[in-house]
């Protein structure tokens, strides 16, 4: 180099390895006389200095790291944290170059994970020959992780009272924080019950919240047709749903509500009803009328099977049609009070549970002898029966009839001396137009003829044996009228009883055995029951009487060729 005075300056070589080569001091200016040797360049080293603003106050667990670039791809990484009691932190030689700091802040618990958020947690640096300054992260708020089941609306009460809203997810999210403190998180969800509400958590010690659905919102709506007249009649208190599982067990009494917005249209009031129920639920809503002070309305269909199938919003119950039901009014003439009226489906009806023939409802009459039925479903026709014990009723009108209160004869009858047990007597009852009704008296020779139509009647009493004083009576009864008849009995004849046995100690069924007076000509006879015994009835006092077995040509008695006594002879007294 020629004497004189130069500037030396250190360049690197032009590659891509190079290019980012910087040397201190930039450059030396020299005069040159004699031979230098101690000119000395040596590459830039420089220090990057920063802080953190934090919503409290700053950490240790906040890691700042510096990453060296070079053609896009990282190199080596510095790290450093926070100087001790404040917010700065400082990488030390540092080489010039393309650089990335980041910066995150890890729990003991996470230590992997930032579980802050920031306005940015990277800025990308270009280091020179001199210090880098003025480098800020600043906190933006706190992270907390969620994991949701379904999409849901929700807000953030925070710890100053401020509503945050927020949209959550199906599935797992984060969300940026940006109060410190104990915060509560309410679900809202129309459709949609999660469980306890609200659910807390704190940003101090951040912890995965889960949100689960517990229960789904089950509704459906009941369109009250008000074309009748209804307007005045406050329906709310009255129209519940009862709720019951498939196998017909009662699950809860359900109040509906009107909805004002759809009410009122064509003469329709609609009331909602709904119901919190699990996954996999199945449901019979039966609506029903509580109202016990007008008419009843009926309900169109009268139930509705539904099944919780969906894991999430479900779908309306299918609307219920609701009115009037259809009343019977109708009278018993004369007035005639307590009539039971029987109201019965003269078809099968698509919503009640009714097959033709099968009582609708009861009722009775009341004291002016009118009834009122109901309510009844409009789509079969039905009939009207009446009937009340003692009473004739003809149907007369669809839902009138005549009333015609029947008579009755009571009877008596007595032995020789009013202590006297007698068996049964039979009794035959003969009147006008072929009437003939045949009895028998009970223990205490009671017996009572119900339900006869006014007209002559005749009656008599039978039973062998004995002789009835008087034999006929003749009675005329009137309408509802009750009459009482008494008969005496006195004995005129007398039973003989035995038994008929093989050889071998065994009775012989089948066997007949009469009883001959030759002298008066009477006889009698009878066959042997199935332990052999027999009785002989109506023997006349005062006659004798022989007793034999006696062969009949008849293919149901037993055929007996000889029997040991041949014949008993039996002398018949008064006493």
């Amino acid at each position: 180099v020629s004497t004189g005075e130069y500037r030396l300056s250190v360049l690197p070589v032009d590659s891509e390895g190079s290019s980012n080569l910087l040397f201190s001091p930039g450059y030396i200016d020299v005069n040159v006389k004699c031979p230098l040797l101690d000119v000395e360049f040596s590459q830039s080293q420089v220090n990057v200095h920063g802080k953190i603003l934090c919503k409290e106050k700053c950490n240790q667990n906040i890691l700042l790291l510096l990453v060296r670039l070079a053609g896009g791809v990282k190199h080596e990484t510095k790290t450093t944290s926070l100087e001790q009691d404040n917010a700065n932190f400082v990488f030390t030689k540092v080489f010039p170059g393309k650089y990335r700091l980041e910066v995150k802040h890890s729990s003991s618990k996470a230590p992997a994970n930032d579980d802050w958020c920031w306005d940015e947690n990277t800025l990308d640096v270009d280091v020179g020959n001199d210090d880098v300054t003025n480098i800020v992260f600043v906190q933006k708020g706190y992270w907390i992780e969620l994991v949701s089941s379904h999409d849901t609306e929700a807000y953030i009460r925070q710890p100053d009272s401020s509503k945050l809203e927020l949209l959550i997810k199906e599935g797992s999210q984060r969300m940026c924080i940006e109060t410190p403190g104990q915060h509560e998180l309410y679900l809202v969800n129309s459709c949609i019950s999660f469980g306890t509400s609200p659910i807390v958590f704190d940003t101090q010690n951040p912890v995965l919240v889960h949100i689960s659905a517990k229960k789904y919102l089950v509704r459906g709506e009941i369109h009250v047709d008000i074309s009748s007249p209804l307007e005045e009649i406050d329906l709310l208190e009255d129209i519940v749903v009862d709720a019951f599982k498939s196998n017909g067990s009662s699950i809860d009494e359900i109040s509906t509500m009107p909805v004002f917005a759809k009410s009122y249209q064509n003469g329709i009031t609609v009331f909602e009803y709904s119901t919190w129920t699990d996954l996999g639920e199945d449901f019979i809503f039966v609506p029903r009328d509580s109202s016990t002070r007008r008419k009843k309305i009926l309900f169109y269909p009268s139930r509705h099977q539904f099944s919780v199938s969906a894991s999430g919003c479900q779908d309306a119950v299918p609307s219920i049609t609701a009115k009037m039901g259809l009343y019977l009014e109708g009278s018993v003439s004369p007035a005639t009070p307590d009539v039971r009226i029987t109201i019965l489906a003269a078809g099968n009806s698509k919503y009640a549970m009714l097959k033709k023939g099968d009582i609708a409802t009861e009722t009775k009459t009341n004291s002016d002898g009118s009834f009122f039925a109901g309510p009844l479903y409009e789509d079969i026709v039905y009939e009207v029966e009446a009937s009340k014990a003692g009473y004739h009723l003809k149907q007369t009108g669809p839902y009138s009839f005549a009333c015609q209160k029947l008579g009755q004869i009571l009877v008596h009858i007595y032995g020789e001396n009013d202590t006297e047990m007698l068996p049964a007597v039979l009794l035959s009852l003969s009147g006008e137009g072929g009437y003939r009704k045949n009895s028998v008296s009970g223990s205490g020779g009671t017996f009572s003829f119900d339900n006869l139509f006014p007209r002559s009647y005749y009656l008599r009493a039978l039973l062998k044996e004995y002789k009835f004083t008087p034999s006929t009576v003749a009675i005329d009864l009137n309408s509802g009228e009750s009459r009482a008849v008494e008969f005496r009995a006195t004995r005129v004849a007398f039973s003989a009883m035995g038994s008929v046995t093989l050889l071998t100690g065994q009775p012989k069924e089948g066997v007949f055995v009469e009883a001959r007076s030759e002298s008066r000509g009477y006889y009698e006879e009878a066959t042997t029951d199935s332990f052999g015994r027999f009785r002989l009835r109506g023997l006349v006092p005062g006659s004798s009487y022989s007793i034999r077995v006696v062969a009949k040509d008849n293919l149901r008695l037993a055929a007996v060729e000889r029997a040991s006594p041949e014949s008993v002879s039996v002398d018949v007294s008064h006493s």
